[in-house]
């Protein structure tokens, strides 16, 4: 509603004011205060070259509790200046460590043969403690390597423990990081050195060869489809 007055026979000062009012649809508009927060950059490691860059830390100067009402806005609201300010955006606990920062880098794999499909999940889980629906993500997705017969398995070690895959040929593989479970990736030729990139680094790198299979209505099909098309490619029958 907007209101408004106005002077009573055009001489407000002699005869006086009256209100008006009206209603009319408006776009709504909402006011955020600044909030003053700055980005803290702190160097993790120091490398020696192109292949053991530098590696810097850029975190948003402000700690959150999940117990404030304000929580989730804060977050993304964090989440959004990192990504517009740096390109890359991640949430850890205030009492992380820096080998906790380093460890989600880069990717190293440990590789077993197939087995039976319990034994195969409780190698992908090993000692660790996961959550019910981690370890749900775990074997269906050994449950789907397994259909397409692959020569072994992988396992993402020390901090990258939340990625598993499968081998099908020296230039083919696959993996998922289960916690978020957003993308499937299938690599090809150096497999190898893509797989120590970050997420970020294979998205951005236009070098690298990959195909990322995103977890839409109908993506295992999709999946199914693209590793035979590879594998036979390959020479490889089942």
């Amino acid at each position: 509603m907007f209101v408004w007055e106005s002077p009573n026979f055009g001489d407000g000062a002699k005869y006086g004011y009256h209100m008006h009012s009206r209603d009319r649809e408006v776009y709504q508009r909402e006011v955020h205060e600044a909030r003053y927060y700055g980005i803290a950059i702190e160097m993790l490691r120091s490398g020696g070259g192109q292949d053991n860059p530098n590696v810097y830390r850029f975190a948003v100067d402000q700690l959150l509790s999940q117990g404030e009402d304000s929580f989730e806005t804060e977050l993304f609201f964090m989440l959004n200046l990192l990504q517009e300010n740096t390109g890359a955006v991640g949430v850890f606990p205030s009492d992380a460590s820096r080998d906790d920062y380093l460890e989600t880098v880069h990717l190293n794999w440990e590789f077993f043969p197939p087995g039976t499909r319990d034994e195969v999940v409780g190698r992908m889980i090993g000692h660790r403690q996961i959550s019910p629906e981690e370890a749900e993500t775990v074997a269906a997705r050994v449950e789907l390597f397994s259909r397409l017969r692959p020569r072994a398995y992988l396992k993402g070690t020390g901090g990258m423990s939340s990625y598993v895959g499968a081998q099908f040929a020296d230039d083919l593989v696959v993996f998922e990081n289960v916690k978020y479970g957003n993308a499937m990736y299938i690599l090809f030729d150096e497999w190898q050195e893509i797989s120590q990139r970050s997420r970020l680094e294979i998205l951005g790198n236009t070098d690298a060869r990959f195909d990322r299979i995103v977890h839409r209505d109908g993506w295992e099909a999709v999946f199914r489809k693209k590793l035979q098309i590879e594998k036979r490619k390959r020479r490889i029958f089942d």
